[in-house]
């Protein structure tokens, strides 16, 4: 039962944070889009190509994640069927992973760990480090979920007895 409140507690504070969290990336990078188009001053194509990469990732978790609150919130645990289980939990979160750790690999290649502003003269060079520290904390707030859904998946497996044919 105690995980059980946890779950009740937390889902809805994660996935609110991890929202908040892609909402905010998602206006920088859609910012760097519109500007970086406008007057065609993005600093390589790389760093064209992984901007708009990061604005996919931030539209995909604001979507997929605001499905999976909004159907945690309206249906009763544990009557949410297969699209509301641990097993889609963990679908969703290992998919979700896979493309976020490519997003941060990339801006990181692209901007070589970061940009010190001071010394570059980078069109919107504070903003591109923005985009660098949120993209790693949606990272690892999706990796700690993946963790935690493991976690209860293997409990889970283990209080429920081997599965009968």
């Amino acid at each position: 039962m105690a995980t059980e409140t946890a779950i009740k507690k937390g889902h809805p504070i994660y996935f609110g944070v991890l929202i908040l969290f892609s909402i905010v990336l998602m206006s920088i990078s859609a910012f760097l889009v519109d500007r970086y188009n406008s007057d065609d001053s993005f600093l390589s194509e790389g760093v064209s190509n992984t901007v708009r990469y990061i604005l996919f990732c931030s539209l995909w978790t604001i979507v997929t994640a605001s499905a999976y609150l909004v159907g945690f919130l309206a249906v009763p645990m544990g009557s949410g069927g297969v699209l509301l289980s641990v097993a889609s939990h963990l679908i969703w979160v290992v998919l979700t992973f896979c493309i976020w750790l490519a997003g941060a690999a990339a801006i990181t290649a692209e901007l070589g760990g970061g940009v010190s502003c001071k010394f570059a003269d980078y069109t919107y060079c504070h903003h591109l480090n923005a985009i660098l520290g949120l993209t790693w904390i949606d990272t690892v707030l999706i990796f700690l979920a993946m963790i935690v859904i493991i976690v209860i998946s293997v409990r889970s497996r283990s209080s429920s007895g081997p599965i009968s044919a």
